[in-house]
């Protein structure tokens, strides 16, 4: 667009950048433990394509903490002796899992760091936090569903979905969504 039409390439910037920073005004005052890995991983990617097109390093330092966020939201460890790790919850304080067709973003924002800030001193750390997610997560839970590889919509935790419900009673979804983990493949008792 910068070559076809300067003027509105210019008001599509000066639009983007005032977007940025009323979204950055609107973050959770708590921090980044209130942050959900959607935000985050939108954050970053956002405030690179700004970096790169205005060349302004308050861009890229808001993506790598974005960036941080993100790594913070992966499960690190075999969590009750489950084969799998690497699969990312819905914010750093890890008490729900991601179960959405968005489950690409965190690892879609954490490429773009590597790609966009190769030499930056976080870069091994986001390339790792991707290979896990690959190695550990992707590849070992499509080898459940041998012989077609699929992926599965996320690790399942029984009493993350009874902690959900509470004492209210459970509706059919919710008993469904039970039956569902139950008929599953079993990665630990929970």
């Amino acid at each position: 667009l910068a070559e076809k039409n300067p003027e509105l390439a210019n008001k599509c910037l000066k639009a983007a950048e005032e977007d940025w920073n009323f979204a950055m005004k609107a973050l959770p005052e708590g921090g980044e433990q209130d942050m959900n890995i959607m935000m985050a991983s939108w954050g970053a990617v956002s405030s690179l394509h700004l970096y790169k097109i205005t060349g302004d390093s308050k861009y890229a330092e808001k993506a790598v903490a974005f960036g941080r966020i993100v790594m913070a939201c992966q499960e690190t460890s075999f969590i009750e002796g489950m084969p799998v790790t690497g699969y990312f919850h819905n914010n750093p304080k890890k008490n729900s899992i991601v179960h959405t067709h968005d489950e690409h973003f965190p690892v879609l924002a954490l490429t773009e760091l590597c790609k966009t800030l190769p030499d930056h001193k976080d870069w091994i750390n986001w390339y790792g936090t991707v290979v896990l997610h690959s190695d550990y997560y992707i590849k070992r839970v499509a080898r459940y569903s041998s012989p077609f590889y699929m992926l599965p919509n996320g690790v399942f935790s029984i009493s993350e979905l009874q902690s959900r419900t509470g004492s209210t009673p459970r509706d059919e979804t919710q008993d469904l969504v039970l039956k569902q983990i139950r008929e599953g493949e079993p990665l630990s008792e929970n």
